[in-house]
């Protein structure tokens, strides 16, 4: 038993560009979802997207969806509003919970959003959506970024003081790396997995490995990815790993009954995307994650 999940930023519909895609573009977003699909998720995030991109993309996606169903989330935040999809099999039950806002002085802070997930094979966990602001409205360095990784830390205490073991899974665009201070300080997540088992208070973020361009001539011998966003006019680096999963401490020691699979936590490659996430005149310019949980027997 397993539980397969993926995250993708589309790039369909941007804050200030709603509703942008052309058809071919939808096209391509909905091979991406297919290719998902069968590749085994069994939910899939998706952000950039509007309502009206969500009716486009289930027209063309058509029988594809059949197991599954679709949940729109591009709930008003104040002024504003989230931009999030989650694409998920009939077999699951999710229940939105009460989105994760701060508030700093007259500024709202959109957080993440919140998910109960119930499986039928009997897993109960947290998901956490999270689409934090792109550098060019909120720099790398603003204070506001380690406050929204503040607020999501102490949403995340206030449900592990109530259920130490629940499994809970933190997906996003977080528009900063692993390694910047809203994660690894604000927010807490590492890259020791070891640690991480031991110490619940924090999140293990695996895609610390996907932070190099390394292309291996044996495809085989591959054990990281170059990033999840291409800056073509990056000066220093044109890959960032912006897109990333974190897990709580119960996904590691298997203490809730599931383990994290860190082979199948990874970078979704799709050679397609790949192509036009690096061409300029694309409006695409983020790859998929995916990551998966197994079942254990070993922690009942």
């Amino acid at each position: 038993m397993q539980l397969t999940l993926a995250w993708w930023n589309t790039a369909l519909s941007p804050t200030r560009r709603r509703d942008r895609a052309e058809p071919a573009q939808l096209e391509v977003a909905a091979g991406v979802i297919r290719r998902l699909i069968e590749a085994g998720a069994d939910l899939i995030v998706l952000c950039e997207v509007s309502e009206h991109d969500i009716d486009r993309l289930q027209d063309r996606l058509g029988k594809s969806l059949a197991a599954f169903l679709v949940l729109r989330m591009q709930d008003k935040a104040g002024i504003s509003r989230f931009d999030t999809t989650v694409i998920h099999r009939r077999d699951m039950s999710l229940l939105i919970e009460p989105p994760v806002l701060d508030r700093h002085g007259t500024r709202l802070l959109r957080v993440a959003q919140k998910l109960s997930l119930s499986t039928a094979d009997g897993l109960v966990s947290r998901l956490y959506l999270a689409h934090w602001p792109s550098r060019r409205n909120m720099e790398a360095l603003s204070p506001y970024r380690s406050l929204l990784g503040r607020a999501l830390r102490g949403d995340i205490v206030t449900e592990l003081t109530r259920s130490p073991r629940l499994p809970i899974v933190v997906l996003g665009d977080f528009n900063d790396e692993p390694f910047d201070p809203s994660l690894n300080d604000a927010l807490l997540s590492t890259r020791d997995r070891a640690l991480a088992e031991q110490r619940s208070h924090l999140l293990y973020n695996p895609f610390w490995r996907h932070m190099s361009s390394y292309e291996p001539e044996e495809p085989s011998r591959n054990t990281g990815n170059k990033g999840t966003y291409f800056h073509a006019k990056g000066s220093i680096t044109r890959w960032r790993t912006f897109d990333q999963m974190l897990f709580s401490a119960s996904l590691l020691n298997g203490q809730s009954g599931w383990l994290l699979s860190e082979v199948d936590t990874c970078v979704f490659l799709d050679p397609q995307l790949d192509k036009l996430v690096r061409d300029r005149a694309s409006i695409f310019d983020h790859l998929p994650i995916v990551g998966r949980i197994l079942r254990s027997t070993g922690h009942e």
